[in-house]
C-alpha cells in the first residue's frame, strides 16, 4: 500500500538530497506541484491530525522521496531503515549548526525531526496508528478527525533550521565509500548524539551524559577507558595552539600540568558516565565543570571531532570557520559559561561566540603575517 514519509515539524525552504532520499517543502494550501491533485488531497488529509499549539492543523511539512519513486509510494522495510539512517544525518547536520547561549540565530533540536509513515488504501479518511509496547505493538484504526497528534511544546515552531549542507554531503560520501569499513560505528554515535539532544525534559540529563559519551567513544573507535578516550578525542581535534593545565583556571585536582586541558576535560566527562550508565542518578565523584556546562561542552565539541575525523579521511575541509572553533574549545572550558553574559551587545553575542570570533581574528591575522613574510622573501 502506499506510505506518505513525512516530518510535520520540519519547515524548510527548499529541497535537500540526503543519499537515497530527498527532502522536499510542502505547503498544506498551496497548488498541487510536486504531487498531483489526488495525491496533494491525500497528502493534505494525512498531515490534518497533525496541529500546532494552537491546536490548528500544520500548513508546513517536509515529505520523504526514496530514490526514484513517487512520494506516495510501498516501502519496504529495508528502505524504511534507510529512511530513517539518512535522517539521522539530516538532523545531525542541522544540529551541528546551532547557536549557543544567545537569543538569535539558528537553533533547533532532534525532536524537530521526528518523521512519521503513514500507510493508506483509496479511502485516507481513516488511518491506522502503530503504538509500541514492550511486548509488541497495537494497532489502532480511526477516522482522522478524531485525531489530534501536537507538536510537542519543547519544539520550536518559528525557529529557523539552518542544514550544514557541506557536513552532510561529506557524511554522505564517507557513508557511500567507507574503505575501511567504519561507517556502521559513525551510524551509532551519529544516531547516539541525535538522541542526547531532543531538549526533551522527560529524557534525563544522565541519559543524554550517557548517550553522549557513547558518541564520542564510538566515533573515535576507542576503548571504554576514560584515558583512550580522552587521548583518542586530543588527537583528533588539533587546535593551532594547545592550552596545558599549567596555566589552566579551572582544573581536576589529578591534573598533569603538562597535559592539554581538552583531554583533562574529557577524561573528568567520560569517567563521570561510569556512575550514570551503572545506575547511579548522583555521582559523589569530585566534578570541575558543572553537569550543564559538561553537556554543553560535549554537545558543541562532538560535531568538531566529526569534521577533524571526516578532514583525516579527505571527505571535508575545515575552513577558517571550523578552526576557530576547534581554537576556541579550550578556552571556552575555562570561563563560566551558563552565567549571564555581562555587557551582552546583541541578541547574537555569547561567549561562545565572542571566544570563536577572537579565534577567528588570530588565524586570520596569522595568515595575513605569512603572506607578508612570502611577500617580502619574493621582493
Amino acid at each position: 500500500m502506499p506510505t506518505l514519509v513525512f516530518m510535520p515539524w520540519c519547515r524548510i525552504e527548499k529541497e535537500y538530497r540526503v543519499g537515497n532520499i530527498t527532502v522536499i517543502p510542502f505547503k498544506v494550501f498551496e497548488k498541487p506541484g510536486i504531487l498531483d491533485a489526488l495525491g496533494t488531497c491525500q497528502a493534505r488529509a494525512l498531515l490534518s491530525p497533525y496541529k500546532n499549539l494552537r491546536g490548528e492543523s500544520i500548513n508546513e511539512a517536509a515529505l520523504i522521496r526514496y530514490s526514484e519513486k513517487e512520494i506516495l509510494s510501498d516501502l519496504t522495510n529495508d528502505e524504511v531503515e534507510d529512511i530513517r539512517d539518512c535522517l539521522d544525518l539530516f538532523c545531525f547536520s542541522a544540529l551541528a549548526r546551532r547557536e549557543y547561549l544567545c537569543g538569535a540565530g539558528s537553533y533547533c533540536n532532534a525532536d524537530r525531526f521526528t518523521f512519521f509513515g503513514k500507510t493508506f488504501k483509496n479511502d485516507v479518511f481513516f488511518s491506522t496508528f502503530i503504538s509500541r509496547r514492550r511486548d509488541g505493538r497495537t494497532v489502532d484504526v480511526r477516522p482522522l478527525s478524531w485525531t489530534s497528534i501536537s507538536i510537542p511544546i519543547h519544539v520550536s515552531e518559528s525557529g529557523r533550521i539552518d542544514i550544514d549542507e557541506v557536513l552532510l554531503s561529506a557524511l554522505i560520501d564517507y557513508r557511500e565509500t567507507d574503505p575501511n569499513g567504519d561507517w556502521p560505528r559513525w551510524r551509532n554515535a551519529i544516531s547516539c548524539f541525535n538522541q542526547a539532544n531532543t531538549d526533551n525534559d522527560a529524557v534525563r540529563q544522565q541519559v543524554e551524559w550517557v548517550l553522549l559519551c557513547c558518541a564520542f567513544q564510538t566515533v573515535l573507535g576507542a576503548k571504554s577507558k576514560d584515558k583512550d578516550v580522552a587521548s583518542k578525542f586530543e588527537q583528533a581535534m588539533l587546535p593551532t595552539t594547545s592550552l596545558q593545565m599549567g596555566s589552566a583556571a579551572r582544573k581536576p585536582a589529578s591534573a598533569r600540568k603538562n597535559s592539554s586541558i581538552r583531554y583533562e576535560w574529557m577524561k573528568e566527562f567520560y569517567r563521570v558516565r561510569g556512575d550514570y550508565a551503572h545506575g547511579k542518578m548522583d555521582t559523589a565523584q569530585c566534578l570541575t565543570w558543572q553537569t550543564g556546562e559538561h553537556i554543553v561542552l560535549a554537545t558543541i565539541a562532538f560535531p568538531l571531532v566529526v569534521r577533524c575525523l571526516l578532514s583525516r579521511a579527505g571527505k571535508y575541509t575545515l575552513g577558517d570557520q571550523d578552526q576557530a572553533e576547534v581554537d576556541a574549545f579550550e578556552g571556552f572550558t575555562q570561563i563560566k559559561f551558563l552565567e549571564p553574559l555581562a555587557n551582552q551587545t546583541t541578541n547574537m553575542d555569547s561567549p561562545w561566540r565572542r571566544l570563536v570570533n577572537d579565534a577567528w581574528k588570530e588565524l586570520l591575522d596569522r595568515k595575513m603575517e605569512m603572506l607578508a613574510d612570502g611577500t617580502a622573501e619574493q621582493g
